[in-house]
């Protein structure tokens, strides 16, 4: 009986030691490993105070290497396809400065429409005076005409050259037809003319709103959006000029720049100038204008309707314009 408890005890010994010889293999087998494949530590973030770009924990397979990156202001980060480059984190963005505003000096001078005929004499070759029609309306006389057989050592005025009586933009340039036959119309900003100017002007109240009652055939009149009704602006059509001016929409013109000659183009039976002022939205461009002729399509009898009867450009006398101080 003690023989057997005396080789239990024995088994129960040499099973513990094989037990700690196996363990201690297994451990010293994985230290091994480890010692031959360190594992790189978890990279820490770090502030950029140099310029330099800390290193870049790059994916090369199993286990991950730590490798340098190489030094560049941006790094490049993947949002999608294909790769943008962000500036690195640290690195101070440039934002441009604001533009400075320009404010356009007030117009000083009124400059005669024909050349070597003063603004005084004007009155005394009206051969045609401003008699504007009820709204709505296309008929009577929306300008004033110029025109003489004999001025001073002048006879006639076929060629005599046309000036801007105002500075501005071109908003039209039309070649050739009915009625204004080869005609200009230049825009120039209300905010550009003197406060007392626009005074003496006598300025028709602008509401903005189209005419209700018209008489004429037009296609629907939908103000375009780029018109600028809050800033307003003053118009003058210049027409039946010898040939087709040389200016393009959106050209710059200067008081007293030359525009044309006169001549006797369009709806018109002797050489004059018949010259339109009119309050209308800023911005208004006119690519074409006609009515009333077989060969008149969409765009230019709405830019006709537009003009002449909508309510949109309302008339002004241009006399008033021409005898400011």
């Amino acid at each position: 009986m003690k023989r057997k408890i005396f080789l239990s005890s024995i088994r129960r010994v040499l099973f513990t030691v094989i037990l700690a010889v196996l363990f201690a293999g297994l451990a010293a087998a994985c230290t091994q490993t480890s010692s031959k494949f360190p594992i790189a530590p978890a990279a820490k973030k770090t502030e950029l105070d140099s310029g330099e770009s800390p290193a870049v924990v790059r994916e090369t397979g199993s286990p991950l290497m730590t490798q340098p990156a190489e030094s560049a202001p941006a790094i490049v980060r993947e949002t999608g396809s294909p790769l943008i480059n962000q500036p690195a984190a640290g690195t101070p963005t440039l934002v441009p400065p604001a533009p400075t505003p320009t404010f356009s000096p007030l117009i000083q001078q009124i400059c005669s429409p024909l050349e070597g005929v003063a603004l005084s004499d004007l009155q005394s070759i009206t051969s045609n005076p401003f008699q504007p029609p009820k709204p709505g309306m296309d008929d009577g006389h929306m300008g004033v005409d110029f025109a003489f057989y004999r001025y001073k050592d002048r006879v006639g005025m076929q060629g005599l050259p046309i000036h801007s009586v105002l500075p501005g933009i071109v908003s039209a340039a039309l070649d050739d037809v009915y009625p204004y036959g080869n005609a200009i119309i230049i825009e120039t900003p209300l905010s550009q003319l003197p406060g007392e100017w626009i005074k003496t002007l006598d300025l028709p109240v602008y509401s903005g709103v189209p005419n209700e009652n018209i008489n004429l055939t037009c296609p629907p009149m939908y103000p375009p959006v780029n018109w600028d009704f809050e800033h307003l602006s003053l118009y003058l059509l210049y027409a039946h000029m010898l040939e087709p001016t040389s200016l393009q929409r959106g050209d710059q013109v200067a008081c007293g720049g030359e525009l044309g000659y006169v001549g006797t183009t369009g709806y018109s039976v002797n050489d004059h100038l018949h010259l339109e002022v009119r309050l209308g939205p800023g911005g208004a461009s006119f690519e074409g204008m006609t009515h009333y002729t077989a060969n008149s399509i969409l765009h230019q009898r709405l830019n006709y309707c537009f003009w002449r009867v909508s309510g949109f450009f309302q008339m002004a006398e241009p006399m008033n314009l021409l005898s400011l101080p």
